[in-house]
């Protein structure tokens, strides 16, 4: 085991907690298919369906829901495969191609390329955290990022592991003021999911405190990378326009409802909602009172960048709704917010009855809405 100990003690620790919750996770779809506690066939007829039967079934094929279907057409049929299909990002299903290429099924290339980007956003992370705070809140914070409600995303075929992995690449180098490595992380990150646009924030941060130290006669190029995000998704949008495909933005309200950069309407459904108890609409609040807190926090610990970052990804999340669905997929986009789990991690480090207390029920929500999405019960 000593070739063990010789792998750096972040590495270890963020494999071992993704893999704990990988496996737990498997655990739970593999129980729900073999018992039956839960239907799991799926309401629609039209919605693709891959492996199943067996245990590839228990393991991958409960997987495949709601955006993640999306994704396998798009790996398997292309942009034509349905018409509300070009709505979807491009960089996550095109890595997905290269394990296919490789012999790989579809949709198991779909996850593999979700949970290996989990694994090493999860690396980064407690990276980070050391860095920033110190080494006593990397298991904390680790344990912060991996329970967080609906954190069962980042093992699904979904792009926000990608997403994620993408903005701490980009927010790391920006602090190491290797523009050209974080420009080309926040230019894959536009490509991959736009909710990744409040980037942009602490890159300009990052690029005007160590700007003027600079004097280059390129000094002035460090300025573009803030931009890199939003080129990232105005690559994806003009692509769209050349293939002929309508507005997104028409495309997202004429197919799902959607409601854009529209906080006031999203506030008021989601209170309209609460009052009638929707269980869905009242953990968003709770997400929502723990984003404004660790805002807050960040601030007086002197944390600006992240706390201007999380404020600006807290007011663009609220500024989307779609139709009984107050603010959209907030619960899965807000994964985006590690500031938030490095919080946590400091906040919940100091006494260990409540750490474990608190990540118990964590965990256990979280499980919770992996049931739900497992059950065609959509979790937004």
């Amino acid at each position: 085991m000593k070739w063990w100990l010789r792998i750096p003690y972040p590495w270890r620790l963020g494999f071992g907690l993704w893999l704990g919750m990988r496996l737990l996770l498997w655990g739970l779809s593999a129980f729900l298919f073999y018992s039956g506690v839960m239907p799991l066939a799926s309401p629609f007829p039209e919605a693709p369906a891959a492996l199943n039967h067996g245990l590839g079934g228990a393991l991958f094929g409960t997987w495949l829901r709601w955006d993640g279907g999306f994704y396998y057409l798009i790996l398997t049929q292309g942009y034509t495969a349905t018409p509300t299909i070009s709505a979807f990002w491009p960089l996550f299903p095109l890595l997905a191609k290269f394990p296919v290429l490789l012999g790989v099924h579809p949709l198991i290339s779909l996850i593999l390329v979700s949970n290996l980007g989990f694994l090493a956003a999860v690396i980064i992370f407690i990276e980070e955290v050391q860095e920033l705070f110190g080494a006593q809140f990397m298991i904390p914070a680790g344990l912060a990022l991996i329970t967080f409600p609906g954190s069962f995303f980042f093992y699904a075929p979904f792009p926000m592991s990608l997403a994620l992995l993408l903005v701490l690449l980009s927010f790391r180098f920006a602090r190491q003021q290797k523009w050209f490595w974080a420009s080309l992380a926040g230019l894959l990150s536009g490509l991959t999911h736009s909710t990744v646009l409040p980037l942009s924030i602490i890159l300009l941060i990052h690029v005007l405190t160590g700007w003027r130290n600079h004097t280059s006669k390129w000094k002035w190029l460090p300025l573009l990378t803030p931009a890199m995000p939003f080129a990232g998704v105005a690559l994806f949008v003009a692509w769209r326009m050349n293939r002929g495909f309508p507005p997104l933005a028409e495309m997202l309200g004429s197919s799902w409802g959607s409601s854009l950069f529209n906080p006031l309407a999203a506030l008021s459904q989601l209170a309209i909602s609460i009052g009638m108890g929707n269980f869905m609409s009242i953990l968003k609040v709770v997400i929502i009172g723990i984003g404004l807190a660790a805002i807050f926090w960040l601030f007086r610990r002197k944390q600006i960048a992240l706390s201007i970052y999380q404020a600006g990804l807290l007011i663009y999340l609220v500024s989307f709704t779609v139709p009984n669905h107050p603010l959209g997929s907030f619960i899965r986009y807000f994964l985006l917010s590690f500031p938030v789990f490095m919080a946590l991690g400091v906040w919940l480090q100091s006494k260990r009855w409540l750490g474990t207390l608190s990540f118990s029920f964590l965990a256990a929500v979280n499980l919770l809405l992996c049931s739900f999405y497992l059950a065609w019960i959509f979790v937004a």
